[in-house]
């Protein structure tokens, strides 16, 4: 059988034999809880025991034993590597636009009062994604982890980080644990979002919305712009059809009025303005996965002394793209902007990891 990845061609049925001087990988899972005999209450038949290993294998084939690597980690492992240098470049790299980009993350982390939780929620996929999607989950999950040490280092202290997606699966799972981060379903994320956290959302779609940001008063919310009308119309107008075609009703009910009330208490709660857009020029290649993204602080009694953000003023002119972000929201295909070296990004070569050019 030949086997064929995003980066080259190789055929499975050749005989694999991990290099004497690698590391030993972990033993295979074995059955927690055999059912030793039929007259036994409960248990898991060896049977189906194999079947369930085999399967999961079969869909997440990275985990084998022939895609670790020398450190006897799986092949996933090579996403944690890729965003680690793209956050690394964010907090490293000394070009001049670069540098000025960084700048207006300090502005942000400046203005933010204290957090304690960051939450990310509909950060996405990379595993059987397109290669757009894959760059917009390294990327995104890049910046979040750089404002959340960013705002560490302000703080002093460490922040607790929490993760939602409903399309999270192992492979996204294992990258998000080697990041610190807690993984929870739908509605576990909404007890972490308080006036003490950060709570960042770029693909968030707007029929989410009326159950998760605007139930919440964040420290500091990065995502689609919110304000009455716009996008925030979508739910409300996806709402009462359903409303009209189940029920027969035509009459705004208690709970779509209660979205209106919590959409302009969220709206008028908070100054916003656009995030940096120069990222996706300097960084990235596949798409555009930072525009129309707003940075939303909750509004002072007095207006802040500060100087107003790098590149516009504190609340940025004009309406926002109410559309939602999603995969398809991405815009041209870029280059990477001018000298972006990708060469420090691990290589996703089966080859490479087998002759041991694919280091940890």
């Amino acid at each position: 059988m030949i086997r064929c990845e995003k980066v080259g061609c190789y055929n499975t049925n050749m005989d694999y034999k991990r290099p004497s001087h690698w590391a030993k990988l972990p033993p295979a899972p074995t059955n927690p809880f055999p059912r030793e005999t039929a007259n036994s209450w409960a248990g898991i038949y060896l049977e189906d025991w194999k079947n369930t290993l085999s399967d999961f294998l079969g869909k997440y084939p990275e985990f084998r034993e022939e895609d670790h690597d020398a450190a006897g980690r799986p092949g996933y492992h090579w996403q944690w590597r890729s965003v680690m240098a793209r956050k690394n470049e964010i907090l490293t790299h000394t070009q001049p636009d670069r540098q000025e980009f960084r700048a207006s993350l300090q502005y942000i982390v400046d203005k933010t009062d204290h957090v304690d939780t960051a939450v990310c929620l509909a950060l996405g996929k990379f595993e059987n994604a397109e290669l757009r999607e894959e760059e917009a989950f390294q990327h995104q999950l890049a910046m979040f982890l750089v404002l959340c040490e960013m705002l560490e280092i302000k703080q002093n202290t460490k922040i607790k980080t929490i993760f939602q997606d409903p399309r999270f699966e192992p492979p996204e799972e294992y990258v998000i644990t080697l990041a610190g981060g807690e993984i929870v379903k739908h509605p576990g994320a909404l007890e972490h979002m308080t006036e003490n956290s950060f709570v960042f959302a770029p693909y968030l779609v707007w029929p989410a919305f009326p159950d998760t940001i605007i139930k919440t008063h964040p420290a500091l919310y990065i995502g689609n712009k919110v304000e009455s009308g716009g996008g925030m119309g979508i739910p409300i107008a996806e709402r009462f059809v359903r409303q009209f075609y189940v029920t027969g009703k035509r009459e705004m009910g208690p709970d779509l009025q209660e979205i209106i009330d919590q959409t302009k208490k969220f709206a008028d709660s908070y100054d916003k303005y656009l995030f940096d857009t120069t990222y996706d020029s300097l960084h990235t290649k596949y798409g555009s996965h930072f525009q129309n993204m707003w940075v939303h602080h909750p509004k002072r009694e007095r207006p802040d002394s500060d100087d107003d953000p790098p590149g516009g003023a504190s609340v940025a002119p004009g309406p926002s793209n109410p559309k939602p972000k999603d995969d398809s929201d991405h815009g041209p295909k870029g280059d990477g902007g001018l000298g972006f070296d990708q060469s420090n990004l691990p290589h996703r070569n089966k080859t490479d990891a087998i002759q041991g050019r694919w280091q940890p």
